[in-house]
């Protein structure tokens, strides 16, 4: 039962790069190119998916608190984790943010202004790969090491 977490997060994080992927596939067509009306699809596509991992991560935020607590004993989540609960937590602000960073990207009428959004939106993306890297390393040391002291 205690991977269960784990499990659910690392299906979660592999989605994330079906996000990225679809995204990069976006950027990839040519809005004056034969394939434009495809792109309103990919798009779709990219939306729809992070919404759905977003909103499965709170539960998988709940549950990972739950698991820490009931199956490892540990009282102090977010202390005695490596920072995993930490971690954990500001990646899923981050998606929250980015998500509604994503939505904004089409509002602003001048072009420099959403390049500007889109290159955030991208940095974002970066960093929730990356914090997602030390979550996963944090998380594998919690359930082989045992918690810090």
């Amino acid at each position: 039962m205690k991977f269960l977490h784990p499990a659910f997060m690392l299906l979660l994080i592999g989605f994330l790069y079906k996000i990225y992927k679809t995204g990069r596939q976006v950027d990839g067509i040519n809005v004056k190119s034969p394939e434009a009306d495809r792109r309103a699809d990919v798009l779709a596509d990219h939306a729809k998916t992070a919404k759905l991992v977003t909103a499965l991560m709170i539960p998988g935020f709940i549950g990972g608190i739950m698991g820490v607590v009931y199956f490892l004993g540990i009282k102090e989540i977010f202390i005695r984790t490596y920072g995993h609960g930490f971690i954990g937590a500001g990646v899923l602000g981050l998606m929250l943010s980015n998500l509604f960073v994503g939505r904004s990207i089409k509002r602003p009428p001048k072009t420099s202004a959403r390049e500007n959004l889109l290159s955030f939106h991208r940095g974002l993306m970066y960093f929730i790969l990356i914090a997602s890297a030390g979550s996963i390393a944090t998380g594998f040391y919690i359930l082989f090491a045992g918690p810090s002291a």
